[in-house]
């Protein structure tokens, strides 16, 4: 507890930084097999959220975030931040946290890098604080016990946790690495990036070691085979949480020209068949046609074709009819906290050219359902089927939601969410325009229609429950 204490009151420290070149050598240290790989920029990250942190070392938290923190715990981060302003701890450099690919069934080694302008000041705060004294290992100094540890070396902080030896973990944690992922181009073009936050997930590792976890793990790794990894790079600027995510992939592999060839068109034509008052929304365009020849389900739609339990369907003729949107919108009502299941109602939209088959089938998967607790209505149209669902299925249709419609017209997978409370909205918007790109924004409008401070977040999530 106290080590990660001290890592967050670290992040606490920082009012106004600019950028070093720590950055490099923290990266050199970190092994491109590593399976998750997050860099952070305090600077920006506080200046976003609103703390400050006058020159008495006392700290100021913005909005409701304030009234949730008690004037003991309020004492005991500002007698904490005062003495990290004189710990030579320099947030001035991105804070990089990686986890390795071990124990994964456990809790794998996680590691935190930093740099220091004081070594000896920062060697200092860490052994009163912490009650650990450094001990000389070589070119390293290490502090910690058991699964932890803290080490330094010239002017890299590192700390470490949920290691099998302190010592012999840190003199590891701190050489050369022949492959760092300041070499791997992939890697480093995600955490350079000048964002509040990026994240490098790294599925071609992670995938290698679970292999021979199981015959399922196998089986997955097999099928992502082709991923080698997903950035994401995260900006809190203007009081929003934006995300843009990109996929490393292998253009050969199998799986990723499948994907290629099964991705369907962007399109919101849907939209005028989602109830009018939708507030959720999700979307995915597929081409049916290769994805049921693809091995993973080609036994299954084979297998069950013709089965009375399915109203007797061609399962994989109804899969190679896929040619577009397959869409659900759903209205909950005006406040999500006073949410009742009677107030639900939807529809689904599943583009085919063979609209009666489908209707067919799914007339036939309704009467497996048992009692459900809602009217399901099924129409069969002329290039797709809609089914309607809730209380009663005579509401209105036309959802005319424009930033939905923007989100769909342009990304083949796409989802849209408002949620009421209070005359405030929680909006939730994600898209892929194709399966190596896509991005996201969430935000919360106040009643006077003005995005939200972060600071006020507390607040609003309190009033839902």
């Amino acid at each position: 507890m106290k080590f990660f204490k001290f890592s967050f009151l670290a992040i606490l420290l920082v009012a106004i930084t600019s950028c070093n070149n720590g950055n490099q050598k923290m990266m050199e240290l970190i092994p491109d097999n590593a399976g998750t790989i997050i860099s952070i920029n305090p600077a920006k990250v506080i200046d976003h959220t609103g703390v400050k942190v006058d020159d008495n070392g006392k700290v100021e938290l913005p909005g409701s975030l304030a009234n949730m923190i008690g004037e003991s715990d309020k004492k005991e981060i500002d007698d904490a931040v005062q003495k990290l302003t004189k710990s030579g701890i320099d947030l001035s450099s991105n804070l990089f946290v990686y986890i390795l690919n071990e124990n994964v069934y456990g809790n794998p080694p996680m590691y935190v890098l930093a740099t220091t302008k004081d070594a000896s000041a920062t060697q200092a705060l860490v052994e009163k604080e912490l009650g650990e004294t450094f001990k000389n290992e070589g070119d390293i100094i290490v502090a910690g016990k058991g699964d932890y540890f803290i080490a330094i070396k010239d002017d890299i902080v590192m700390m470490g946790q949920n290691v099998k030896d302190a010592v012999a973990d840190a003199k590891v944690a701190f050489e050369a690495k022949e492959n760092s992922i300041a070499n791997n181009s992939d890697i480093a073009s995600v955490l350079n990036e000048d964002q509040d936050i990026n994240v490098y997930i790294n599925y071609d590792a992670a995938l290698k070691m679970a292999q021979a976890a199981s015959s399922e793990v196998a089986f997955i790794s097999g099928f992502l085979s082709g991923i080698k990894g997903c950035g994401y790079n995260v900006d809190l600027s203007d009081n929003k949480v934006t995300v843009k995510g990109r996929s490393f992939v292998d253009e050969n592999a199998d799986i990723i020209k499948l994907l290629n060839e099964v991705k369907g068109d962007a399109s919101n034509s849907f939209m005028e068949y989602m109830p009018q008052d939708a507030n959720i929304l999700v979307s995915i365009s597929i081409k049916g046609e290769k994805l049921a020849d693809f091995q993973s389900i080609k036994p299954f739609l084979e297998a069950q074709s013709g089965s009375p339990m399915f109203g007797n369907a061609n399962l994989t003729e109804l899969v190679k009819s896929l040619n577009g949107p397959i869409a659900v919108g759903v209205s909950t009502g005006t406040n999500v906290r006073d949410f009742k299941p009677e107030n639900l109602k939807g529809c689904m939209v599943i583009t085919t050219n063979k609209p009666a088959e489908w209707k067919a089938f799914l007339d036939a998967i309704q009467k497996l359902g048992g009692m459900i607790p809602y009217q399901i209505t099924t129409e069969a149209k002329s290039d797709f089927v809609l089914v309607k669902f809730g209380a009663q299925t005579n509401f209105a249709l036309n959802c005319n939601n424009d930033k939905a419609k923007s989100v769909f017209s342009n990304n083949y997978i796409g989802v849209c969410v408002d949620a009421q409370n209070n005359g405030q909205v929680l909006h939730l918007e994600s898209g892929a325009e194709s399966i190596k790109e896509g991005s996201g924004v969430f935000y919360i409008l106040k009643a006077d229609g003005e995005e939200m401070p972060f600071a006020e977040y507390p607040a609003f999530f309190d009033s839902l429950k």
